[in-house]
């Protein structure tokens, strides 16, 4: 993590752990974000987003009143922050440019980092295929399929259930089960 420029630090500050492995500090860091920061990032968010509604006076009555800045004034200061934050960005991006080293293959599993149980069928497919079909054709292949499933009531009007149906669902789940079994040797 450390290689990340900028906040590669930040980040193996928060995993509590130097290597690629989550260790119980990890989680117990994460736990304690979602619990107890991040609700109270949330409240502060809100309470800005209220008072700067208030102090700002987009409620149409104030305006008629002559109190508070109207909506436009409003869109135009945002304009002005928004070009000032990117110019900001361009600019450090520019006079501090960060080099990557070499790019990461995303299609190469890395050692010792088994996948979750969930994705133990995908990666049994993906190498037991990879030997003899190029890794992206089958990396494309597990992407067509997952997206295929969306596309499944759509497919099958039918609600009554046939013995065939049965079969090709028995058969889809006898494939699944195999394959978690083989990612799971593989892995």
């Amino acid at each position: 993590m450390q290689a990340i420029p900028i906040y590669g630090g930040v980040v193996s500050l928060l995993g509590g752990s130097e290597g690629a492995a989550i260790s119980e500090l990890t989680l117990l860091r994460f736990y304690i974000f979602h619990v107890a920061l991040f609700p109270l990032l949330l409240m502060l968010l809100v309470y800005l987003h209220f008072s700067s509604v208030r102090r700002v006076g987009l409620n149409p009555t104030r305006k008629a009143a002559g109190e508070g800045v109207g909506i436009k004034q409003h869109l135009v200061n945002l304009t002005i922050l928004l070009t000032v934050l990117v110019g900001l960005l361009v600019t450090l991006g520019v006079l501090a440019p960060q080099y990557l080293p070499a790019a990461a293959d995303p299609y190469e599993t890395l050692p010792g980092i088994p996948p979750p149980w969930y994705l133990l069928a995908p990666f049994g497919l993906y190498e037991l295929a990879s030997g003899w079909v190029p890794r992206w054709v089958v990396g494309l292949g597990l992407l067509a399929a997952t997206t295929a499933f969306v596309f499944v009531p759509f497919l099958v009007r039918r609600v009554e259930a046939t013995w065939s149906r049965a079969v090709l669902a028995g058969l889809a789940l006898a494939v699944w089960l195999a394959l978690t079994w083989y990612g799971a040797s593989v892995a």
